[in-house]
């Protein structure tokens, strides 16, 4: 299983989940900014190749594999203040 995280102590490497994002099977849901602040951007589906552009425009990304999805959270830099 994946877990990668911009910020520290991540299990795997942006490679690993660059590939995972190609390649998985699994539904991908993606939030854009932090989930307690209830972003709008909240779990929405999308498709492998939208989550390729947005991981490869921004460097502030978590990508987490579960078992029945993957979790692609992304963060802008007023997230980290």
């Amino acid at each position: 299983m994946i877990d990668y995280s911009f910020f520290s102590n991540s299990k795997s490497t942006r490679e690993e989940a660059l590939k995972l994002l190609q390649d998985t099977d699994k539904k991908i849901l993606y939030t854009f900014g932090l989930k307690f602040r209830q972003p709008t951007v909240y779990e929405i589906p999308i498709k492998n190749s939208e989550a390729l552009k947005l991981f490869l425009k921004n460097s502030l990304n978590d990508v987490v594999e579960y078992e029945d999805y993957v979790d692609f959270n992304q963060y802008s830099s007023n997230d980290l203040y």
